[in-house]
């Protein structure tokens, strides 16, 4: 008897021992995750990670991204916010602990691993950093080379949870599973199987045809028969199959084998392709009735009775089949390890605008233009500042609240310090009106305002709103046009003469409107947005003029002046502001991979990232600073 078959004997066992998990904890989890969830896994464990997005499925829950480690470490920003589920039978391969570090590393808010080894290092760390760890106990028995103990404890684990968070504990789930493996891994079902293999070559193709709903069943046959190095196999659904999948089964029919997994929905295309299958392909079907959470388990270990049946016709114990030196050694790497530590939040985040944008500098590595960025900021000699107002100094969402006392208190300490501060801001005298609010008196008059995009630059002292107003021509030739066109509600339209202010909610998509605005002749004018609003600006004024007018103001040189802004994207209306080393985005980016970073990732924006920023400059002498990265790294 092969060792793989003395496991199959004693599952019975484990999955009766695993019943005994106390229900509650994995039944809360798996109830208040109702919406889009990420569940993480390889090799064994994504057998596992196909059945949790079963039970997901069943108990009526949002999608669920079913995804290995890499691709979760290289792909997961799109997991922000969400639950996700990291499974490991033993809990200690290098895989599944870089992708924890990485999903502890976004902050997510439902973090829950699910494991066999309390002592392991993954449910060790996720006890450490208060994620939730499921314990699925099959005692002191081990798996060989392919999971088999640990499996079915962790699918015994799922099916009474989820059980219990359908309220129907009373139906003893457990029980009726341990029965089922009497029946389907019983001799009479394994002779059967070992019947149907006789004669599998490990040069034939076996054909996994399957009902989607039973891919954990089909997973489990694709993963084991390629772990083991039984057989070529081929999984896929069967209406998929029929988009080509076919063609290597047509030419070569001596050398293929079908399994189908059908359910009562689709027997009826299993018939129709078996039925039209050249007449010496050889055929097996395994039926999982409903495709419930029950019959789904079952079908997984069917699975592992096929590949038993496989392992005996080709001589090979699937759980001792031989591994190489260099797959032990791929298996040890700790590769994925490293990109996660090598991929920090900035570089994160950057990578994510350069796909966004899909920039021309898409191919080059943004790594090394991080690096030279930072080293250009540990050297750069600061004296000067320019800061965005809205979503820089304040929030978008609380762009009518006074600027924080803490941020309020540290710009007055800087400037204390010799920092010369400007602001450019799209907003006109409502701005102005905050800053001297937030600012003592005494530094108005060494404050430049930037007002309306650039379009007016006056002193902080300076109160606009009291200033006579001359229209610019052609911002009045661009009302009259969206008054005739309607383009945009006419009551939402905010004139400040030297430029027109739209909500974002009332404007069109920006790129349409950017080719109509053209289209109509308004060549001498643009547009930018904000985190809020859309603005139709001359096209000859900008933010970059705040920048000009500090440098000729305190005569230091543009290099020694920090750029720091919210919409950092080509549309926005600090895109050519940032376009600088010295820029810093402190919210929305662009592609450009060597101006406006972030010098954090994307939970810190905004005034909490301008707070950091400004904590981390150090005072050389009078009026010039040097950016302290390490502080910058380490406060909180």
């Amino acid at each position: 008897m092969s060792v793989f078959s003395e496991k199959l004997d004693h599952l019975q066992a484990t999955v009766a021992r695993a019943a005994g998990l106390n229900p509650e904890l994995l039944a809360k989890a798996l109830d208040e995750a109702r919406g889009f969830a990420t569940v993480i896994g390889s090799g064994g464990s994504a057998v596992t990670c196909s059945y949790l997005a079963a039970c997901r499925r069943t108990l009526g829950q949002g999608p669920t991204w079913v995804t290995t480690p890499a691709e979760f470490v290289l792909t997961g920003e799109t997991a922000h916010g969400q639950p996700i589920w990291l499974l490991s039978g033993s809990g200690d391969n290098s895989d599944i602990l870089a992708a924890f570090e990485r999903a502890r590393a976004m902050g997510a808010p439902n973090l829950h691993v699910l494991t066999s080894r309390a002592e392991s290092p993954l449910a060790l760390r996720a006890a450490a950093a208060g994620a939730s760890v499921h314990l699925a106990d099959c005692g002191a028995e081990k798996d060989g080379f392919l999971a088999t103990h640990t499996l079915a404890a962790a699918l015994t684990a799922l099916l009474i949870g989820a059980d219990a968070a359908a309220g129907g504990a009373a139906s003893d789930p457990a029980a009726r599973l341990g029965a089922a493996l009497g029946e389907v891994l019983g001799q009479e079902a394994r002779a059967q199987l070992r019947e149907a293999f006789d004669g599998l070559s490990s040069d034939d193709v076996l054909f996994v045809l399957h009902d989607p709903r039973l891919a954990p069943a089909a997973i489990a046959l694709e993963t084991s028969a390629w772990e083991a190095g039984l057989c070529p196999v081929q999984r896929v659904d069967f209406r998929n199959f029929a988009h080509g999948r076919h063609v290597w089964a047509g030419r070569m029919p001596e050398k293929v084998l079908v399994l189908a997994l059908t359910s009562s929905e689709t027997r009826p295309m299993w018939a129709e392709i078996a039925d039209r299958l050249p007449p010496g392909i050889r055929r097996l079907e395994l039926d999982g009735g409903g495709c419930g959470r029950l019959e789904t388990a079952i079908s997984v270990f069917s699975a592992l009775g096929v590949v038993e049946a496989m392992g005996e016709a080709l001589g090979v114990d699937p759980a001792r089949p031989g591994v190489s030196d260099f797959g032990r050694a791929l298996f040890e790497s700790t590769s994925l390890s490293e990109v996660v530590a090598r991929l920090s939040p900035p570089l994160r985040a950057k990578r994510l605008a350069v796909h966004r944008y899909d920039a021309e500098h898409a191919a080059r590595d943004l790594s090394e233009a991080h690096t030279q960025v930072r080293a250009r900021w540990a050297d750069a000699q600061v004296s000067g500042i320019v800061l965005d107002y809205d979503g820089t100094l304040v929030t978008t969402e609380d762009r009518e609240a006074p600027i924080s006392p803490a941020l309020s208190d540290l710009l007055q300490a800087r400037m204390a310090q010799g920092l010369r501060v400007a602001i450019a801001t799209g907003r006109g005298g409502s701005a102005g009106e905050r800053l001297r609010e937030a600012l003592p008196s005494e530094t108005h008059g060494d404050i430049l305002v930037g007002y309306y995009n650039g379009a007016l630059l006056r002193s902080l002292d300076i109160d606009i709103r009291e200033e006579a107003k001359t229209p610019a021509p052609s911002i009045a030739r661009a009302l009259t046009w969206l008054g005739e066109t309607g383009t945009v509600p006419a009551d939402s339209i905010k004139n400040s003469f030297v430029q027109l202010t739209i909500p974002r909610a009332q404007a069109p998509d920006i790129a349409t409107f950017d080719a109509a605005l053209r289209a109509a002749g308004h060549t001498d004018l643009r547009l930018v947005q904000s985190g809020h609003t859309v603005d139709i600006c001359l096209a000859s004024t900008c933010k970059t003029v705040v920048v000009d007018a500090l440098v000729e103001r305190w005569g230091f040189a543009e290099r020694h002046i920090l750029r720091v802004g919210d919409s950092g994207g080509p549309q926005g209306n600090d895109h050519a502001l940032l376009a600088s080393e010295m820029g810093i985005s402190v919210g929305e980016l662009c592609g450009r991979p060597f101006h406006g970073w972030p010098m954090f990732g994307a939970p810190v924006t905004g005034p909490d990232a301008v707070l950091r920023l400004l904590k981390a400059l150090r005072a050389q002498t009078e009026g010039w600073f040097q950016i302290d990265l390490d502080a910058l790294d380490a406060i909180d």
